[in-house]
């Protein structure tokens, strides 16, 4: 059967609602840990995805994973990171694919994230795949049509940098710009 927690009639195995009317809080979970001492990268809290064919033998195929982003002060200081997990078909455990770290920046890789070094970071081992592909499925693109657009807030002054920075990270070959007054050079 359901389990309800401030509901009475569980609409899901576990079912936890804020059952006061008035009230702008919402059903809320709490996963945590209990340490005298909690060190950088010390798991919080999971939320563990899993199954069993014989209810002997558990297998964890995704999670999302809190955990502290350094040393915790007991009343002030709770700084932590959020990680995703997948495991790869064929595999029997879970390898870390994205990162949201204390300071927001957000990392994805497909082999093994690590710390994002920019607030979007994306990072991919080659193959015939891009990194990223951006898909328009119009049948045509018309004057006024927009497939991508990159917007940047402030001073409108690119005249010592660049807007956009194309760049092959080993050789100058795919070396690019496209530049406030010049455009694409």
């Amino acid at each position: 059967g359901n389990v309800g927690i401030g509901v009475v009639a569980p609409q899901a195995n576990l079912h936890v609602n804020d059952n006061v009317a008035a009230s702008e809080d919402a059903g809320t979970l709490l996963l945590s840990n209990y340490d005298e001492s909690f060190a950088d990268t010390q798991t919080l809290g999971s939320l563990q995805f899993g199954g069993t064919r014989n209810n002997t033998h558990w297998g964890v195929g995704a999670m999302i994973q809190g955990e502290a982003a350094e040393a915790w002060d007991a009343d002030s200081e709770y700084g932590a990171n959020l990680i995703f997990r997948t495991c790869p078909i064929g595999e029997a455990s879970t390898i870390q694919r994205m990162t949201i770290l204390d300071s927001g920046y957000v990392g994805i890789d497909a082999l093994e994230a690590t710390a994002p070094q920019y607030p979007f970071h994306v990072r991919y081992a080659p193959n015939e795949n891009p990194v990223c592909l951006i898909e328009n499925f119009l049948d045509s693109v018309d004057d006024d049509d927009c497939v991508l657009e990159l917007s940047f807030s402030g001073v409108n002054d690119a005249s010592d940098g660049h807007y956009i920075q194309f760049a092959d990270g080993n050789t100058a070959e795919l070396t690019g710009t496209i530049d406030a007054d010049s455009g694409i050079a």
